[in-house]
């Protein structure tokens, strides 16, 4: 990856083709080249495109491309080629996977025809996974030319009679996109395989003018996302899976029943409806907000700044207070309006209303039994995975490693002590996967975002109520990771870390953590949310930050190894009392 070192902007990754760069007369660039470094968020890599492209027959239309041989290829060869290179399949370590392809429903619409489908993909030894796949077609042999805009996103070549042209991946299409707003704002209804699919608008609905601008989300992973009229955030969700979404029914809780401000108002959404009333969701519409990105990034590169003019500063008599108080502004001081904000929002979820999923409810001895037996278990399985790899760690992380494994006893005492906590306070709807990245910045205030949960989780364990602390906890660690990832952005480019800029990054994590808790325990104080017990509060606390602890560490073992000392220490540090939250 290479970071250009004026600006410490990072560039796109290098690749196997030539890198092209533009420069002004007299003009250069220094980089150095980090081998870990993140890729911008505004970088997208376009999915590979096929070389060469298999024909199907449209001799009867959509009809004949979904039934007999053509359905054969479309599951056989097209399926496999085409799903196993997009960034939103989840399953590429995945072997023996196997395609099948199920019609939804075909939508009608001004712009052309568009046949929904749900792709099912089946592996060996792991369950299988479903993935909404809406059609389009392009006419014309340019379409499937060298050059083509739809390239990326094409599945086939299409053949009916003499004419030629492109199958595309629809959620890409614009005219797609266009009409798939106007069903919903029409509240239009179409029948489906064994039930309907239902397009449906909230009453805050505005009218969408044929000729409005549409453009994409370049920075979306595992959905997509596109901006109508710069009015409308549309999410097309890609992996599907029956039931109700967390984030549709939190979306239209927050927007018509708790009236919450600081998140996308719901607009609207697309749900297939089976015959039995079992929903799956297919698409969700929000009220666009403009911001100025999420917080995870306005952190870190504001932070990184900040470290980068400290170390250029040459005052001797400056002190670590002096030097944080230097840097403690805009973006790094949003802490504070971030934990009012999440107090907000836990408080909104306490708003009373007929709808059990969302009705809180005191917690129970089950409950922390339940949690602190989850946690025992975790710890144990990830333990077990740290002794069998410490080997291969580096230096800094093997010796955390053993220190943890070491430590083995007092993490069965704390979590032995937590258990016994008596019960207090409420458990509601959460956010569930809350951390900085969460969170868009619009002006000077957050936005909270994306409710639904944590991906590798059902949709009934999403939607499951929790201590509102569990956020709490998730948003602690994020400011931790904040820190560090700074941190690692200074060190790389500058090939060194000086004491003076390790003790203020480590300084504003602290500020930053006392701030957040101080501003969240201030805005649900005095409410049932938060346990009446202030030991009941710490031991909750510790519990869910414990629990993310280890979470982290197995994800960091098998994604990034270089930043496995980060959870580590941190829950080191948890449980010799060496950094202590105070709930």
């Amino acid at each position: 990856m290479p970071v250009e070192l004026t600006g410490s902007s990072a560039f796109p990754p290098i690749g196997e083709l030539t890198y092209m760069l533009t420069l002004p007369a007299y003009g250069f660039y220094w980089f150095i080249l980090a081998g870990e470094e993140e890729e911008p968020k505004w970088h997208v890599a376009p999915p590979e495109a096929a070389p060469d492209y298999i024909t199907l027959i449209a001799s009867d239309g959509w009809h004949s491309v979904f039934t007999d041989r053509q359905k054969r290829i479309m599951e056989q060869e097209v399926l496999p080629d085409f799903v196993l290179r997009q960034r939103w399949f989840g399953a590429k370590d995945a072997s023996h996977v196997q395609f099948s392809m199920t019609p939804l429903a075909t939508l009608e619409g001004m712009h052309g025809t568009y046949p929904l489908a749900v792709c099912e993909a089946s592996m060996l030894g792991r369950d299988s996974q479903s993935y909404f796949l809406p059609f389009a077609a392009k006419w014309g042999s340019e379409h499937v030319r060298a050059g083509a805009p739809h390239l990326p996103f094409t599945l086939a070549k299409l053949r009916s009679g003499s004419r030629v042209g492109a199958l595309l991946d629809a959620a890409n299409d614009h005219n797609f996109i266009r009409d798939v707003t106007k069903a919903i704002g029409e509240n239009k209804s179409i029948d489906a395989a064994n039930g309907r699919v239902v397009f449906s608008a909230s009453p805050s609905w505005a009218h969408v003018a044929e000729e409005a601008p549409i453009r994409g989300v370049g920075a979306e992973q595992s959905n997509v996302s596109i901006i109508v009229d710069e009015r409308i955030m549309l999410k097309i969700y890609r992996r599907v899976r029956a039931g109700i979404q967390p984030e549709l029914e939190i979306a239209r809780f927050l927007t018509e029943v708790a009236r919450y401000a600081n998140t996308p108002e719901y607009l609207g959404a697309v749900e297939y409806v089976a015959e039995t009333g079992e929903h799956t969701a297919l698409a969700i519409a929000f009220a666009f907000v403009t911001n100025q990105g999420d917080a995870w990034t306005a952190v870190v590169e504001g932070l990184d700044r900040a470290l980068e003019d400290l170390a250029l500063r040459q005052d001797e008599e400056a002190s670590v207070e002096s030097d944080l108080e230097g840097l403690y502004g805009f973006p790094l001081d949003l802490a504070a309006r971030l934990g009012t904000r999440t107090g907000e929002l836990h408080r909104a979820f306490t708003t009373a209303t007929d709808d059990a999923a969302f009705a809180a409810e005191p917690i129970t001895q089950d409950d922390i039994a339940r949690w602190t037996q989850a946690l025992r278990e975790e710890s144990d399985r990830v333990l077990g995975e740290l002794e069998k790899m410490i080997g291969s760690l580096s230096e800094t992380a093997r010796h955390h490693a053993a220190t943890l494994l070491g430590a083995r006893q007092a993490l069965s005492d704390r979590i032995d002590a937590i258990a016994g906590t008596p019960p207090s306070g409420l458990k509601t709807r959460i956010h569930g996967d809350y951390h900085l990245g969460q969170v868009l910045v619009s002006k000077d205030d957050v936005i909270i975002i994306d409710f639904e949960g944590e991906p590798r989780r059902s949709l009934a364990e999403r939607r499951e109520k929790s201590s509102p602390l569990r956020d709490a906890a998730g948003m602690l660690r994020s400011l931790d990771y904040a820190a560090s990832a700074a941190v690692d952005r200074f060190a790389t480019r500058k090939g060194e870390l000086p004491d003076r800029v390790m003790a203020v990054a480590t300084a504003w994590r602290n500020r930053a953590s006392r701030d957040f808790l101080g501003a969240y325990t201030e805005a649900v104080q005095g409410t049932p949310i938060y346990p009446a017990d202030e030991q009941a509060a710490q031991s909750l606390l510790d519990l869910f930050l414990l629990q993310k602890g280890f979470y982290e560490i197995a994800y960091e073992a098998a994604n990034r190894p270089h930043w496995l000392s980060i959870p580590l220490r941190n829950v080191i540090d948890l449980l010799t009392g060496t950094r202590a939250y105070q709930a």
